[in-house]
């Protein structure tokens, strides 16, 4: 063997053996050096019959000639010792591990029959070009995949002529892709799917039937193939899922600062996030119904005034996938869809949203003001279960409906027993203050906009008043 070496940098190095780990395959991993264009295959199979993962780094200097099998565990153990650069250099029965010219260890080679090797993929396999931003809208569905592992069929993201889509059984993402598949491929959710996402350029996809008749894909990106046995089930079809459009009357459209309050104020629910949601024509009152004492208004705009019960989890979901507003039927109980986003997200509520007008009781006369209002007993959510094949599975339904104050206030829509005056008026005063200390946060914002419009502005009036002093001597001067 020649008696040059393979340099590499170490941290690239450290990072594909990472995935590699995460993609739990065998311990051998197989190292290839290429010598046009000048780089170093790394190889690793396992543990499925179909897994196999390779990346392709690139190499300084003149590469050694080498196809060799090392322990994956000892590899990365010498190579954390390296520092900025590795270098490889292959010995008789070893490879020598090294680092700006100071050993570091020599790692055994093993036999060549337990040596990871990618598997040949059949003719009749189907190709797709993936779009440059493929691992973008890759991770939005990803977002919304089901964990459970009773249900196989959505453990993952499923690729079709329809374009991409996940679903857990109560959300939904469906982005449509000019996907050339004839068949649709479901690629499992696994951290490899992370990590290739986040860091790798996907470039084309490919999959086909083994001999036993399981499906298995291989993505190829600009520096890696990745291999893997697709989920063997049927997956649902979204499109049945979907509402259409001219169902969903009610649209609600919250401002930037309105849907941070929402992610802070899911924050502060944690896991008890089912909430009874109040659309007014300019505000939105989100009630928590384990803790009626967690409550929220915010601004928002909404062409109709209505209450749904929903889990806030899936609303944070549509404002982080990008979205600025949802849709839903007034009397129908049909998902939620988001609107203003990339793509299509829907959610179901978690029961039939209800009118204003019609839930919200007379307010009592003057003379009456010391009796109690006896308010009628309010539907409780439904709680019938879809099956996936029809619709979305909805989340656990209330067992108890939360009772409000009938007032005029336009954010209370469902009456309960009078309250102290004294109660009411530091409620009122406490939103009072929320809203002017948004407001006066609003202005501060205005006023500094408006001191960076007025910097700049000098700026340029200097500028100009520069130029034109300049002007002035070269007309002297000529």
């Amino acid at each position: 063997m020649p008696s040059t070496s393979t340099t590499l940098i170490a941290k690239n190095f450290l990072a594909r053996l990472a995935v590699i780990e995460a993609a739990k395959t065998n311990d051998p991993v197989r190292l290839t050096s290429v010598p046009k264009p000048s780089s170093l295959k790394l190889t690793a199979s396992g543990p499925g019959p179909e897994t196999m993962l390779q990346f392709t780094l690139l190499t300084a200097g003149v590469p050694a000639s080498f196809d060799v099998v090392v322990s994956r565990t000892a590899l990365k153990e010498a190579i954390a010792k390296a520092g900025l650069t590795v270098a490889l250099e292959p010995r008789e029965s070893t490879l020598a591990v090294s680092s700006n010219g100071t050993p570091i260890a020599e790692l055994a080679v093993l036999p060549d029959a337990e040596s990871p090797a990618p598997a040949l993929m059949p003719k009749d396999a189907e190709t797709a070009t993936l779009p440059t931003n493929f691992t973008v809208m890759l991770s939005q569905a990803m977002s919304c995949a089901s964990t459970d592992k009773s249900r196989p069929a959505l453990n993952g993201v499923n690729l079709s002529a329809e374009g991409i889509a996940a679903t857990d059984g109560r959300q939904l993402f469906h982005l449509r892709l000019p996907l050339r598949l004839t068949r649709p491929v479901t690629l499992p959710r696994s951290p490899v799917l992370s990590k290739l996402a986040s860091s790798s350029r996907w470039a084309g996809l490919s999959h086909w039937t083994n001999g036993s008749g399981k499906p298995v894909f291989r993505v190829m990106g600009e520096d890696f193939i990745w291999q893997d046995a697709a989920i063997d089930a049927p997956y649902p079809q979204v499109k049945a899922v979907i509402p259409d459009a001219k169902l969903l009357d009610t649209e609600v459209r919250f401002p930037p600062f309105t849907a941070k309050a929402i992610c802070d104020f899911a924050k502060e629910l944690k896991k008890a996030t089912q909430c009874a949601v109040t659309f007014s024509r300019n505000f939105v009152r989100f009630e928590s119904m384990d803790n009626p004492a967690m409550a929220m208004t915010a601004r928002a705009e909404c062409n109709a005034e209505r209450k749904v019960y929903l889990d806030l989890v899936f609303l944070v979901q549509l404002l982080q996938l990008g979205h600025d507003g949802i849709r839903f039927s007034r009397t129908s109980r049909l998902p939620l869809a988001g609107i203003g986003g990339q793509g299509t997200y829907v959610f179901m509520p978690l029961g039939t949203p209800e009118s204003a007008s019609a839930t919200q009781q007379p307010v009592s006369q003057p003379s009456q003001s010391t009796q109690p209002v006896t308010s009628q007993p309010k539907p409780q959510p439904e709680t019938k279960e879809t099956h996936m094949n029809t619709a979305i599975a909805t989340a656990p339904a209330p067992t108890t409906a939360v009772s409000r104050p009938a007032t005029s206030s336009p954010f209370i829509t469902a009456p309960m027993p009078q309250q102290d005056p004294l109660e009411r008026l530091t409620a009122l005063l406490a939103e009072m203050k929320n809203g002017i200390a948004a407001l006066e946060g609003q202005m501060a914002e205005a006023q500094r906009k408006l001191r960076e419009v007025t910097v700049s502005q000098r700026a340029k009036e200097r500028a100009y008043q520069d130029a034109t002093r300049k002007l002035d001597r070269i007309r002297l001067a000529v």
